[in-house]
């Protein structure tokens, strides 16, 4: 991971956030304004954990975790 100064964005500091905690490079330049990952799946995807990446303008703003059974959000 590089090293961020006092010039880099706010996107750029949530971005290095989400490549360091969750190990995804996100792309630069995408056509959807939010994202979606999916981290992990068990039993058949009765459980899944996904990660959304939310941005305005091509810059990241912001990023949540949602759990879900049985397809239904529970977190």
């Amino acid at each position: 991971m590089d090293m961020l100064t006092s010039k880099d964005s706010f996107s750029d500091f949530i971005k290095a956030e989400i490549e360091a905690f969750y190990k995804i490079k996100l792309p630069d330049c995408p056509k959807q304004d939010q994202l979606k990952y999916t981290l992990s799946r068990y039993f058949l995807g009765l459980y899944e954990k996904r990660l959304y990446v939310r941005r305005v303008s091509g810059e990241v703003v912001n990023y949540g975790v949602s759990h879900y059974i049985f397809k239904i959000k529970v977190a």
